[in-house]
């Protein structure tokens, strides 16, 4: 759960920000490249963010979420259910600052990717940079912790 605690010293430390805004952007280059080969079975059909309809639940970390705010300061209506920055015509409005759910799901992946081996190595690597700067964690529901974070 997603606590004021959790995200409020990664938004309010300018040099901790800072390493967020180093960190995340690395780690996420990455991630990238590591489901590289799989992007040719993303149809970008958009049911993925559609999580009422999907049945998927999409969870963040507070440091995913405080470089999210860092990055995206406003947040648009939340529609239940859907990501609130899916737009129909372009696709994911947010792409380059999603988070690591959104990453690593594809509706229809090869038989040999692990999305959860490669969600876990991730999250492994964002606990230990939680870790080491002595900051507290939590994981919540994207849509509650988009609708809580502080603006």
């Amino acid at each position: 759960m997603l606590t004021s605690s959790a995200i409020h010293p990664i938004l309010e430390n300018a040099e901790l920000r800072t390493q967020v805004s180093q960190f995340m952007p690395s780690l996420y280059h990455e991630l990238d490249r590591s489901v590289q080969p799989m992007q040719q079975t993303c149809r970008n059909c958009k049911k993925c963010c559609d999580f009422a309809s999907s049945g998927l639940n999409l969870f963040v970390t507070n440091l995913e979420l405080a470089y999210f705010v860092i990055n995206v300061p406003a947040v648009p209506k939340i529609i239940t259910g859907r990501c609130p920055y899916l737009d129909e015509n372009q696709g994911c409005t947010v792409r380059e600052f999603r988070p690591i759910g959104c990453r690593t799901y594809f509706c229809a992946p090869p038989k040999e990717y692990s999305e959860q081996t490669l969600y876990e190595n991730t999250l492994s690597r964002i606990k230990q940079f939680i870790e080491n700067h002595r900051l507290a964690y939590s994981y919540t529901e994207w849509l509650k912790g988009l609708s809580e974070a502080p603006r």
